[in-house]
């Protein structure tokens, strides 16, 4: 017979892993303890995944917990062990503030006396102690398998990969080339994202795929055969490539195009907002709408002037479907008329010069090196001016370079898509139907990869006025089919 009933018992249980059977287990032994002591249960408190090694945070459970006995919610806590309860001297003073009963399955512990406060601080340091010699002994577990080239085991698991990071799930590795191969190819990461929830693919954690999930596949080094710790990348045979490193070196290159949109932000609708441009001021055309008759228009507008209360006297306004179907038609011509130009591939120029520049400073900077030594008398201090003017050097040419490769990162994708759309040139029997025919293939692409090839083909400015002689597009890639000035 117990002589304290209480009926406001709080049962808490933590765990280190994501089992939700060891919550379970927990929760049903100290359910049997309350019941065999004839108390009544007012709340349940878990954290499932709660490391000792790490503090509670105010949106955890124990928090919960606090706040209810400061309300007198509580009157007594129960767990299975003090270890499960307690992670550390602090967890046990903000117990013995609140003045609350506590009771493990194993021996009550009345943290109300000396006697009881005594008991619980001895077995939290002991408790604590093991927490920390785990801990270290994980850091040097841990510190011998990166020396080594393994990936560090535990986490959540990767894409791509089973539990440990050095097995392969085949059928999401193939998705991860797939991603790559799509980017180099000129899709969009929404596209691909797009595709891969209409095929069914699951994330590892819950939730659809998006953009921003594609991203961090294709910008991690894991699926190149790297281990990654503290944020360096490391090159490992333990790890299985993914993505050969021609085609991984390639969307390295598309992704860090200063050109792409670093934040996804919200899907574009419309086909020339932000391509097209006034030709009064230069400034981009932006999606817009306006009435007619009481019908809803959607239109472009120049973005120097939309949403303001002025005039927007002198500059352009043009119906979507009008602008959106002229230059359907254009980048038609462009494939038709221009063939041979199409088919060329964008070079980046001027990158040899760079990287012959590049080895012949890492040359001079190890010569530099090799002259340190006692026989020679020479010391690092001595060197250290010249060392300094190469780094300096060094890092100006690596941010031409990288400007260079990102300048044309944007045309090579687009060049992709253009040879995707290429097929033999027919005859000119019917030359309106060839040109419906690349229209439709151009219909068939998904919208953020028509406006890359648009970018890459056409410049679009409009004109106030009305008429379709308003529109002026300039081919950028298929140039004989400009107007020549010497004509007119």
């Amino acid at each position: 017979m117990f002589v304290n009933m209480y009926s406001k018992v709080a049962i808490y249980a933590r765990q280190s892993e994501d089992e939700e059977e060891g919550i379970a287990r927990q929760l049903a032994i100290c359910h049997r303890e309350v019941e065999r002591r004839g108390w009544t249960v007012a709340a349940e408190y878990t954290d499932n995944r709660t490391s000792a090694t790490k503090s509670r945070g105010k949106n955890t459970q124990w928090a919960r917990m606090l706040a209810d006995i400061q309300a007198g919610r509580v009157d007594v806590v129960v767990a299975v062990d003090l270890d499960r309860l307690l992670r550390s001297l602090r967890d046990l003073l903000a117990l013995l503030e609140l003045k609350v009963p506590v009771v493990t399955v194993n021996g009550e512990i009345d943290l109300t006396t000396a006697d009881g406060e005594l008991r619980a601080t001895m077995l939290a340091a002991i408790a604590r102690f093991e927490v920390r010699r785990k801990s270290e002994r994980q850091i040097r577990a841990n510190a011998s398998r990166i020396e080594q080239g393994k990936p560090i085991a535990g986490g959540r698991r990767r894409f791509g990969f089973e539990p440990g990071f050095v097995k392969l799930r085949e059928a999401e590795a193939a998705w991860v080339l797939t991603i790559y191969q799509s980017i180099a190819d000129g899709k969009s990461l929404r596209s691909i994202a797009r595709s891969m929830n209409e095929a069914g693919v699951q994330c590892v954690t819950k939730g659809l795929w998006n953009a921003p999930r594609v991203y961090k596949i294709a910008v991690n080094p894991a699926y190149r055969g790297y281990v990654i710790h503290n944020g360096q990348a490391s090159p490992s045979t333990y790890v299985p490539v993914v993505v050969p490193a021609k085609l991984a070196a390639r969307v390295d290159e598309i992704m860090s195009n200063p050109a792409r949109r670093k934040s996804p932000g919200s899907e574009r609708s419309a086909l020339m907002g932000g391509l097209g441009l006034c030709g009064t001021c230069g400034a981009p055309l932006i999606s817009a709408g306006t009435k007619y008759r009481g019908e809803a228009i959607a239109t472009y507008a120049c973005s120097a002037v939309k949403g303001q209360q002025t005039q927007t006297k002198g500059h352009p306004s043009i119906r979507r479907a009008i602008l959106d179907n002229r230059v359907r038609r254009e980048v038609a011509k462009a494939f038709f008329f221009g063939a041979r130009e199409m088919q060329r591939t964008p070079s980046v120029t001027g990158l040899g010069r760079i990287d012959g520049e590049l080895g012949r400073l890492a040359r001079d900077k190890a010569d530099l090196l090799s002259s340190v030594g006692s026989d020679t008398g020479v010391t690092v201090a001595d060197i250290r001016p010249q060392l300094t003017a190469i780094k300096r050097k060094s890092d100006i040419l690596t941010s031409e370079r990288e400007k260079l490769e990102a300048e044309s990162a944007h045309a090579r994708m687009a060049a992709n898509v253009r040879s995707a759309l290429m097929k033999p040139r027919v005859s000119f029997g019917d030359v309106n139907a060839d040109l419906e025919r690349y229209g439709e293939q151009f219909d068939a692409l998904d919208l953020d990869t028509k406006r890359v090839l648009i970018e890459d083909l056409l410049e679009v400015k409009v004109q106030p006025g009305r008429g379709p002689s308003r529109v002026h597009i300039e081919h950028k890639v298929a140039t004989s089919l400009n107007d020549d000035p010497s004509s007119e």
